[in-house]
């Protein structure tokens, strides 16, 4: 095998290798912290198993927003009377800790309905979380949709 045809067949070869080894990249996964403005929220009363009522709420106000931070705290929207919470501006601080596709807020506010949530991102921009408090006669499930 004359010299040309050897580096001819070494270089495939070698290229044949970089593009075979190629990693594939691995999905980003948003990160929950940051500020979420609250764009829907939806509330739905199930009565001894029967859908009682159904309110969807959208939102284009700025001040209804979720913000988490990076040390497990954050900043929450309330509809309640602020005069009770921790800022005068109708927001609440809480504290949160994500395990697995769960939030657990310390306390719920008188825009969540429970303390325990489960999260998904389908994009980097969207945040949706899903809670259920139930009673002894009524459940009440909540879904709010967050963008950036």
């Amino acid at each position: 095998m004359n010299k040309y045809s050897a580096f001819l067949l070494l270089t495939l070869i070698f290229t044949c290798c970089l593009t075979a080894c190629k990693k594939d990249a691995k999905p980003q996964v948003p990160t929950l912290q940051g500020k979420w403005y609250v764009k829907k929220n939806t509330l739905v009363q199930i009565d001894n198993g029967v859908t009682d009522t159904t309110l969807v709420t959208l939102y284009n106000d700025t001040s209804a927003y979720f913000k988490f931070n990076n040390d497990g705290s954050g900043t929450g929207w309330t509809i309640l009377d602020p005069n009770i919470f921790s800022t005068p501006d109708g927001h609440y601080n809480f504290n949160y800790k994500v395990t697995g596709q769960d939030i657990i807020f310390s306390q719920p506010s008188g825009f969540l309905i429970t303390n325990t949530y489960s999260f998904s991102t389908p994009n980097a921009n969207t945040l949706i979380i899903k809670g259920v408090n139930a009673d002894t006669h009524s459940q009440f499930k909540q879904e709010v949709d967050l963008s950036r």
